[in-house]
């Protein structure tokens, strides 16, 4: 674990022990408004996001961050930016919909490198997430990490210790079996490319997963191998719904680390540029969503076969 980073490691303690420690009344509860991803914000949202706000306060050379409950970038009051150099983008609380069925949810971060002359985002210097479940979960990617991904459990609330049964992700560990991780219900409203992958997939005896959270789904990925894809629905989501700073972004350096691909797709947006002078974008801007496919080390080749045909 990198020192400097040690408040937001804190904050996922306290998120995991106001989850677990909290009635089923006081988790579940809603704020009735909608955040950028256009889902309804539960108070739980709300109460993560100011935890994590708090902890990366006290991080030395934070700037701010980019959140998915937030409209607009958070910059911290007070603070000299020549001297600054570092920002980060959050989901807080992914998939807080399994919520209110007792399901898993997650935390995502991603610390990226930030040039206070021109407010632009630079290069990410460690992605990570965090799984709610019967175990929390710690899962970290940084500038070190060498064909594999770091696992730390939660011990008795308090301690973070290296994963005993997973002490990494590494690429030559993956399972590699055949699943994807795709959500079907609006199959006939996806584009004929993505029509054909799914029907290929379901001829070569791929199995589905899908539980409506992408750490969830991702974490699985990392374990098992396969692909996950979320594309664009015509006439209701042409971009998909994954946000691309704080949901795509992470995710496809993790899965580049572990000698995986990111393939994305339609935007309607440059995606190169979003980093650029963030404080100039548009809320639109800086949560655009992008359509993207994650593919574990086995299968891209798989899927340039696919693409090919």
């Amino acid at each position: 674990m990198d020192t400097r980073f040690t408040s937001i490691y804190e904050s996922f303690k306290i998120i995991s022990n106001k989850i677990k420690n909290s009635s089923y009344e006081e988790i579940s509860s809603s704020t009735g408004k909608n955040n950028l991803s256009n889902d309804i914000a539960s108070e739980l949202d709300l109460y993560s996001n100011s935890v994590i706000e708090e902890a990366l306060f006290n991080i030395p050379k934070m700037c701010g961050y980019l959140s998915e409950e937030k409209a607009e970038p958070v910059f911290f009051e007070n603070r000299d930016y020549s001297n600054y150099n570092l920002f980060c983008l959050i989901d807080p609380l992914d998939g807080s919909k399994n919520i209110d069925i007792n399901g898993i949810t997650g935390s995502i971060y991603t610390i990226v490198s930030f040039d206070p002359s021109n407010n632009s985002i630079g290069n990410i210097l460690e992605a990570g997430y965090v799984l709610y479940g019967p175990k929390t979960l710690l899962v970290i990617g940084n500038e070190s990490s060498d064909d594999s991904l770091k696992v730390y459990e939660l011990k008795n609330f308090d301690l973070w210790s290296e994963y005993t049964q997973i002490k990494s992700f590494h690429k030559r560990s993956i399972e590699e079996s055949n699943t994807y991780f795709i959500n079907e219900s609006y199959s006939l409203r996806n584009e004929d490319s993505i029509q054909e992958l799914l029907y290929t997939l379901k001829c070569n005896n791929f199995s589905q997963r899908w539980t409506g959270s992408m750490v969830s789904d991702c974490h699985q990925l990392f374990l098992k191998g396969g692909i996950f894809a979320y594309p664009g629905i015509l006439g209701k989501k042409p971009y998909g719904k994954l946000r691309y700073l704080y949901e795509v972004l992470p995710f496809s350096y993790l899965i580049e680390i572990l000698g995986g691909q990111s393939i994305l797709g339609n935007s309607c947006f440059d995606i190169e540029k979003i980093g650029e002078n963030i404080k100039q974008k548009s809320n639109e801007e800086l949560h655009q969503p992008i359509e993207i496919i994650l593919l574990s080390p086995k299968f891209k080749s798989y899927m340039e076969k696919v693409l090919n045909k």
